[in-house]
């Protein structure tokens, strides 16, 4: 499935029922958290390049490094980014008429999950300093991984997506997993609503070539 649903996308008069055919379905799950992830990513990438009005780089961690190893450089900004991206990428689904709950419900979860893979993938980085190479010190500071390197772990949360329901629970109600609801939600997990459809087979009704004899 996810071959061909990424096959689709590529004719162009396929790109409406794709998006209209993603309400709910694990793909818009992987499409929610990789979308956050990057908006958040790129945020604090543009104020370590000083591309963004009103941040700088991120803050020197607290702890002390190793022998060898002196903080410097210039940081990502996670926390800043993690802020203003979480505002941005969630501010429709906190609008009243954007969809049902449950959708929304939904979506919110998987945009905090895109932010929390790329939370995790902040690393110490390095650059030698010494005479002729000898690398005697080195200059470090927290960076955030590639974003394909992101998109890689999205992907496997994609693979293992809970699908869910939304079912009530005492005066409110709330997602719960479809087939094991003795449990609640995990926040690192990815959830769908509904089965995503059969993206290789053509479908003339909805505008859809499928991905067959490419």
């Amino acid at each position: 499935m996810w071959v061909s649903f990424w096959g689709i996308l590529s004719h162009p008069r396929s790109l409406n029922w794709c998006f209209l055919s993603l309400a709910g379905t694990r793909e818009s799950a992987f499409v929610y958290a990789l979308s956050a992830a990057a908006i958040s990513h790129t945020i604090a990438r543009a104020c370590t390049t000083g591309d963004l009005p009103g941040c700088s780089c991120g803050p020197i961690p607290g702890e002390t490094p190793g022998p060898g190893y002196r903080w410097g450089g210039c940081a990502d900004n996670l926390n800043y980014g993690l802020i203003m991206g979480s505002k941005f990428s969630d501010a429709p689904m906190k609008m009243k008429k954007s969809g049902s709950q449950a959708n929304k419900l939904m979506h919110l979860h998987n945009s905090e999950v895109g932010r929390q893979v790329l939370k995790a993938s902040l690393e110490m980085k390095c650059k030698c300093h010494g005479v002729s190479g000898s690398c005697s010190i080195k200059t470090c500071w927290k960076g955030l991984q590639e974003l394909r390197d992101i998109a890689l772990d999205l992907k496997n949360k994609y693979l293992s997506a809970t699908k869910v329901v939304h079912r009530p629970m005492g005066t409110r109600k709330y997602l719960v997993p479809k087939d094991i609801d003795i449990r609640p939600v995990k926040e690192t997990e990815l959830i769908y609503l509904q089965s995503s459809p059969d993206f290789c087979m053509k479908n003339e009704k909805v505008g859809s070539h499928g991905t067959q004899d490419r």
